[in-house]
């Protein structure tokens, strides 16, 4: 792919720009976030067929792979770190449920471990993590020394927050995160901080973000809250995120709850929440 060819990168684009690139320069591979490849699935009238799109950032959601690639042609999903860089790609010769399903086969010499035990049974999915034979070693401490032996490490090897599974047929599927970090537009959101946005709403009395699925931009998030005195309805309290959080951190949706159900220690329940907001799901189908 990189013998003798010119590389065109662009910075803060958009569709607009993208596409006045695009006409200049006549790429034969692109490498896109998912959110931008929605976006150019969007424009139906735009149906450039290049020889390959790498995307990577967030998992492409499967309706929009297909909508990509019948208008551009074949997309293969990227996955890694900073620290490690690539970790597994899928690849042109996969057939396209296999491209949509997962996030391909791990690079050569790449072993793929669990820090704990499966968080569930049937899919075997807990939190991943990986020793990359090009990656890096660990983090050095203020003498320069390597530590390894810190959270981010499970037996020597890095944690990933991601919470997957390798199956049998040598594909890794990455199914969430395990430290309320969601991916959206390409960049990490936490879902405290989205939480906290919403509390500076003074209506605002608890407030508790959930990943519930995927959007064209990535997780999906959905925030429960409980307000005062019929203080807010669900589009003036997204509204009113806006002015602290950026555009790709705003909830896709709210919904009203009278009460946040807890735990004995006091946390939030998540997983009934959850419940919750799939059983509200179902009920507005």
């Amino acid at each position: 792919m990189l013998a003798k060819s010119a590389v065109d990168i662009q910075a803060d684009s958009n569709v607009v720009r993208y596409l006045q690139h695009e006409a200049e320069f006549e790429p034969t591979f692109v490498y896109l976030t998912p959110s931008f490849c929605y976006a150019l699935a969007r424009l139906q009238q735009v149906k450039r067929r290049y020889r390959l799109t790498v995307s990577a950032g967030d998992k492409t959601p499967p309706d929009i792979l297909r909508r990509y690639e019948d208008a551009h042609g074949c997309l293969v999903s990227l996955y890694g770190s900073t620290e490690l860089g690539a970790v597994a790609a899928g690849s042109p010769d996969d057939p396209v449920h296999l491209r949509s399903d997962s996030t391909g086969r791990p690079m050569p010499g790449v072993l793929v471990t669990h820090a704990a035990q499966p968080v569930d049974e049937d899919a075997a999915a807990s939190e991943l993590c990986f020793d990359h034979p090009a990656g890096g070693e660990g983090y050095v401490d203020e003498r320069g020394e390597v530590i390894q032996n810190d959270e981010r490490f499970f037996a020597g090897r890095l944690r990933s927050r991601d919470v997957g599974r390798l199956g049998p047929d040598g594909y890794l599927r990455v199914t969430g995160r395990s430290d309320h970090l969601v991916k959206r537009d390409g960049r990490l959101v936490a879902l405290g901080d989205v939480e906290v946005a919403l509390l500076k709403n003074h209506s605002v009395e608890a407030a508790v973000v959930l990943s519930d699925g995927f959007t064209p931009r990535g997780a999906q998030l959905t925030a429960v809250c409980v307000v005062r005195n019929h203080g807010g309805d669900e589009r003036s309290l997204r509204d009113a995120a806006r002015q602290h959080l950026p555009a790709y951190a705003v909830p896709d949706r709210v919904i009203l709850i009278d009460d946040i159900p807890r735990l004995e220690s006091g946390k939030a329940d998540r997983a009934a929440l959850g419940r919750y907001v799939a059983d509200a799901n179902k009920a507005a189908l």
